[in-house]
């Protein structure tokens, strides 16, 4: 076996393994609940755990995980919602706000002042975490 099949083989490895971690975490992400202190610590203690979708009055209706090439997140009318599995790789904060714009988008379908205004009632500071999502680097995977 050559070396770069061996490290072929690796990487497709770690993308599954990454995959797998972040359906399960994304997953418990959007519907864990508040008062669980499991989640609390689990999380390295974030300060505000909160069920989003609860808060917002929207039921998800199914759940994905994507790679899209040129959006973190979206949201359909039918209460879908998708989410870039690298998002595994931002800090709990970040993935907040993909969550909770994802969620917004189920009471208002756009991004007018309105909408914004929902992601505000969720998290407060979302304009710094959304321009995390175009500062941060990834690491790049082929």
């Amino acid at each position: 076996m050559s070396r770069s099949s061996v490290s072929r083989r690796v990487r497709e490895f770690v993308g599954v393994a990454l995959f797998g971690a972040a359906v399960i975490w994304i997953i418990a992400l959007v519907s864990y609940e508040a008062s669980d202190p499991v989640w609390f610590f689990s999380t390295g203690g974030s300060a505000d755990p909160v069920n989003f979708a609860g808060r917002l009055g929207v039921r998800v209706r199914r759940l994905s995980l994507s790679s899209a090439q040129t959006r973190w997140g979206s949201a359909s009318a039918d209460g879908s919602i998708r989410l870039h599995w690298r998002l595994i790789h931002f800090a709990l904060p970040i993935i907040d706000y993909v969550v909770a714009h994802e969620l917004a988008h189920l009471r208002e379908m756009n991004h007018s002042p309105a909408f914004w205004d929902v992601v505000r009632s969720v998290v407060p500071d979302y304009e710094r975490h959304r321009g995390a999502l175009k500062d941060d680097v990834l690491p790049a995977f082929d």
